[in-house]
């Protein structure tokens, strides 16, 4: 009795330890299983912590070998870049980002990885993940660090203003007259884009306050507009290709004997006393036809009661000439490019967005794109046309006094100066033993501030008014001694190249 006594002391108590280290256990897995949740949980961490809202801005400096990311005109962060080597330089000058690509593979150089690419020309200059020895060793383009360029995917959009210098030029806040600003649109202009139902609206309630609320309402017939499709149905571009139809009108005149009759200019007002509006007239017949389908004899359509005499071919003309702008030859201001290829992931089409304004010195024109697309250009004035207007990109950061005003920030390229060459038994070629130096062409002038760069510039007032209506935070204005650079070309904004 003695021993079974003991043994059961016994196993009781290795059974009370047991229990104990089993609770043990189960609390610290609960534990873990519930740090682990936690973790799930926590939002995904910013890509670059405290990012000021505003645009962006890349400055790359071929001679230090890094870029700093700008935003909001402040600065963000360095990172260490490798640029294209003497036999594949990168071009310096003023670029953009006209294509992104996470998985991108290159077209030229068998197929190398180029991850996190930043297109910035069609012909191959491109910010992207690379290795980075220290030194220029790309054949164009822009090599960054994965720890970096993976943020900068994240954050990044298509226009982003990149500028390749030699030195290391900032931004910095800007303020000038000639600076555009954002254009309020007059009352007036804002009552006449409503629909005709919505500007009559204040003349039915007069109405009904003066004839009383016990008499019938007045019925407005009012046609639909071109404007009011738009605004149903979705843009045809962002749809799937259309599949071709055949549309057979029978009676070519109904259209028109219908749009006459529910026009308001066409139709009167009825009165308070009157029962009904009329009947709409009969939609005309009209049969669409598949591929399937045996296109039916389309039926003999009722004489015209007036037939109306063709215009003449030179009046149609001289109709033509006015009704559409006066087209440039593109050769001379903006040379035909290389189509992209159309097999990409997303096609960079921007049908709005940001303004991009270029004034060139060298063609004396102000050139406009939005959201890529050419939009106009007209000719300028410069004074003291002798002198350097320098390379100035100016940004449009922030819009102030409720829409009134834009703050603006500026970067100011400093000029390329010539490069002293060496001469050796009439060839030209690097510097050596016998060589004598070549001196290099001197600046007559030295290029205008960025103030008195605008100073000299003397835009039109269309001009003007067009761009302050489209005006947006992003939009930028770029002004050169240089023409445009030939990478400008289909859906690009102004690329400048300096050198």
């Amino acid at each position: 009795m003695r021993k079974v006594l003991a043994a059961s002391v016994a196993f009781v108590f290795l059974a009370s330890i047991a229990t104990e280290a089993d609770a043990a256990q189960r609390k610290a897995y609960r534990t873990e299983a519930a740090s682990k949740v936690g973790k799930k949980r926590e939002p995904a961490k910013e890509p670059f912590p405290g990012l000021p809202n505003g645009p962006l801005q890349m400055v790359v400096s071929i001679g230090s070998q890094h870029a700093t990311l700008y935003a909001n005109g402040q600065r963000i962060e360095v990172a260490k870049v490798s640029t294209g080597t003497p036999g594949h330089p990168t071009p310096l000058g003023v670029f953009s980002v006209i294509e992104k690509d996470r998985w991108h593979r290159s077209n030229l150089y068998g197929a190398a990885p180029m991850y996190y690419m930043h297109r910035l020309t069609w012909s191959g200059v491109a910010m992207h993940e690379g290795m980075l020895p220290g030194y220029a060793a790309s054949h164009g383009c822009i090599r960054m660090p994965t720890a970096f360029v993976s943020r900068l995917w994240q954050i990044s959009k298509l226009g982003v203003r990149v500028v390749i210098a030699r030195n290391d030029p900032a931004p910095y806040e800007f303020g000038h007259a000639k600076l555009f600003n954002p254009r309020l649109k007059p009352v007036a202009d804002q009552v006449s884009e409503l629909r005709p139902i919505e500007r009559l609206r204040p003349t039915i309630a007069a109405n009904e306050i003066t004839t009383g609320a016990g008499t019938r309402p007045v019925v407005l017939a009012q046609a639909a507009t071109a404007t009011d499709d738009a605004a149903r149905i979705p843009d045809a571009a962002d749809q799937s290709p259309d599949v071709p139809k055949v549309v057979i009108e029978t009676v070519p005149s109904v259209r028109a004997a219908q749009a006459d009759a529910v026009s308001p200019a066409a139709m009167p007002v009825q009165s308070a006393q009157s029962i009904e509006a009329p009947p709409p007239p009969p939609a005309p017949a009209e049969v669409e036809i598949t591929a399937t389908m045996p296109a039916p004899a389309p039926a003999a359509a009722p004489a015209p009661a007036a037939a109306t005499p063709a215009p003449a071919p030179a009046a149609a003309a001289e109709a033509a000439t006015d009704s559409e702008p006066e087209k440039r030859d593109p050769s001379r201001a903006e040379p035909n490019k290389p189509l992209p290829p159309r097999n990409r992931a997303a096609e960079p089409v921007k049908k709005a967005g940001q303004v991009a304004v270029f004034v060139s010195k060298k063609e004396k024109k102000i050139f406009v794109r939005v959201g890529f697309v050419p939009v106009f250009d007209m000719p300028i004035e410069i004074a003291n046309p002798d002198q350097p207007l320098g390379t100035h990109v100016f940004t449009a950061m922030a819009v102030l006094d409720g829409g009134a005003r834009m703050r603006w920030n500026t970067i100011t390229m400093p000029a390329e100066q010539p490069v002293a060459r060496y001469e050796v038994k009439g060839t030209t070629k690097k510097a050596g033993r016998n060589s004598a130096p070549v001196p290099a062409p001197a600046v007559a002038k030295a290029p205008s501030s960025a103030a008195e760069a605008l100073d000299r510039i003397k835009m039109p007032q269309e001009a003007i008014d067009r761009i302050s209506e489209l005006l947006i935070p992003g939009s930028s204005l770029v002004v050169s001694d240089h023409g445009l650079g030939n990478e400008t070309g289909r859906y690009t904004e102004f690329v400048v190249l300096t050198r």
